[in-house]
């Protein structure tokens, strides 16, 4: 990889290379960071996906989703720069002039994603109602609902499925003279606009 040593590049992960990073794969990027120069970053999409698992069923692979998604997090606070990304989503509306069309309730705020991340790396629970001490009264230090993140994380699967289902009217191969094909895959353009 070619870049110029004065303006080192950032480095995005996908949220399934943070489920996956090891302790080792942590050295070797701080390592890089350190002789290289690199940035690591996450993004409001890594946020929200890795929320949506904090109240995933114990299973044979995982039987502890909370503690596996909770170390992402602090990978996370280990590597990253406190700056979040935005979604490629909030990206595209942004280009588009359409940010406007984004309603809160589907996209958290840039600035309040970092103390999120922080709290979720903090985390011993996700009520924390098993943190006594520092309760006051009788409310809980933290409160996370994962379950918000979990309907946007389904809602996101059910959309592309449905997006993707419509592709199949599309029947390959489509050449320049097959203008009912042309015309279905224009519109499925538009859909998925």
């Amino acid at each position: 990889m070619e870049y110029d040593p004065q303006n080192p590049p950032d480095i995005y992960f996908d949220t399934n290379v943070w489920i996956g990073m090891n302790d080792n794969d942590v050295t070797v990027l701080e390592r890089f960071e350190r002789e290289r120069g690199f940035r690591y970053r996450y993004s409001i999409t890594n946020y929200c996906e890795l929320l949506s698992h904090f109240e995933d069923p114990p299973s044979q692979s995982c039987q502890d989703p909370f503690a596996k998604y909770r170390r992402c997090f602090l990978k996370i606070i280990q590597l990253c720069y406190a700056e979040v990304l935005p979604s490629p989503e909030m990206e595209f509306l942004s280009l588009t002039g359409l940010e406007r069309c984004l309603d809160p309730a589907w996209i958290p705020d840039p600035r309040q994603t970092a103390i999120g991340v922080e709290v979720a790396a903090n985390l011993t629970g996700l009520t924390g109602e098993d943190d006594k001490e520092n309760q006051l009264g009788n409310v809980p230090r933290y409160v996370i609902k994962p379950s918000h993140y979990r309907k946007l994380r389904d809602t996101d699967g059910e959309s592309f499925t449905t997006i993707m289902e419509l592709l199949k009217e599309v029947a390959p191969p489509i050449k320049g003279t097959h203008q009912e094909k042309l015309d279905k895959l224009f519109n499925w353009f538009l859909n998925l606009a």
